[in-house]
């Protein structure tokens, strides 16, 4: 059978859905977290599909899969080979170091060669899990604002080649990718969807009711080839003078995740125990306090589950990649702004928005 594209007509598990209670009035405090349960159910009813580039031979794949097929290193030594290596080893390890802010410079998950190409396609949508990272924002207008960041695994970066030849660059083992919703707990409209790239240094808000969907009403991205940074339209993506585009397509395949995994948060809001964070806000061109988009009156065929893995919670290296938890981004609120085309085509060096 052939693999789904993003330009087929799907129904993403419409059929037997549940419905999301959307009730009028959820939170007596709007500055609380909204309860767990609530979370997982937006966590769920908002999580993309992904078109992925045609042959991109670099796939997505789990934490726990990466893990199995990396030996660990401390300080550059095995400590556990090829074969013997799970999160649960990591962790350990992690923990015998000191915590993760000692373990952050010392460990690495060492990635095999061999598996560099992922998880096979067939096995994406339910091997692959989406991660997700749920954090309150403080805002400005006194409603409450959820940001649900979406985090993609992918075992191997591929080779850029500027302008289309020359000598090849930007590739490395380990890559996490991420796509934002911001959401309203309450109602559960959602006002905008970041869509980034290369760090906040191409990346995107779109508004919720211009954001691509499938058929079913579930949020689509376009996945860049090699180097797999999300947009909300297929074709070119300029960057750095032209001679770095990103590409995406919509008749590759299309990794619809049937899983979420919530991940910790670096600091939890009060009340909601170890899942939900709380930031300020850091403002959003797609939230001008106008009403959102509703929930689709389906859910996909999706389900949010906990970290059990500690996917969220280690802290070392993913290849040669600094874990989530210790990436610049990841205890903010998300980027405030999309970059210009012009100033993705011709600054690249210029400050991203503070």
């Amino acid at each position: 059978m052939a693999p789904a594209t993003a330009a087929a007509t799907l129904d993403n598990g419409r059929a037997g859905a549940a419905v999301l209670p959307l009730p009028p009035r959820l939170l007596a405090d709007p500055g609380a977290p909204p309860p767990l349960d609530r979370v997982r159910a937006l966590a769920a009813a908002l999580a993309p599909a992904l078109a992925l580039f045609p042959g991109d031979p670099y796939n997505p794949c789990s934490g726990p899969w990466f893990a199995a097929h990396s030996r660990l290193l401390r300080d550059g030594q095995e400590v556990a080979p090829l074969g013997g290596t799970t999160l649960a080893t990591a962790l350990a390890a992690q923990a015998a170091l000191g915590g993760p802010g000692v373990a952050a410079g010392r460990l690495r998950l060492d990635l095999d060669p061999a598996a560099r190409s992922g998880q096979p396609i067939a096995d994406l949508n339910s091997g692959a899990p989406l991660y997700c990272r749920a954090q309150l924002l403080r805002h400005p207008s006194g409603r409450p604002r959820l940001e649900l960041t979406y985090l993609a695994l992918y075992a191997y970066n591929g080779t850029y080649h500027l302008a289309g030849f020359g000598p090849g660059v930007g590739h490395h083992d380990g890559d996490w990718e991420r796509m934002t919703v911001r959401v309203d707990p309450e109602s559960g409209e959602a006002a905008g969807v970041w869509f980034n790239s290369h760090r906040p240094r191409d990346g995107a808000w779109t508004r919720a009711a211009a954001a691509p969907r499938l058929p079913g009403g579930r949020l689509l991205a376009y996945v860049a080839r090699h180097g797999h940074g999300v947009y909300p339209t297929p074709g070119v993506q300029p960057r750095a003078f032209g001679v770095a585009n990103d590409r995406t397509a919509a008749d590759g395949p299309l990794w619809a995740p049937t899983k979420v995994v919530l991940v910790r948060p670096r600091s939890a809001a009060p009340g909601a125990g170890e899942w939900v964070g709380v930031v300020d806000c850091r403002g959003c061109e797609a939230d001008d306090g106008a009403r959102g988009v509703p929930l689709p009156p389906a859910l996909p065929a999706v389900s949010a589950t906990l970290d059990a893995d500690g996917v969220g919670d280690y802290a070392g290296q993913w290849g040669t990649v600094p874990a989530p938890r210790c990436q610049g981004w990841w205890a903010r609120a998300e980027c405030p702004a999309s970059r210009s085309a012009a100033l993705r085509l011709f600054c690249q060096p210029w400050p991203e928005p503070a």
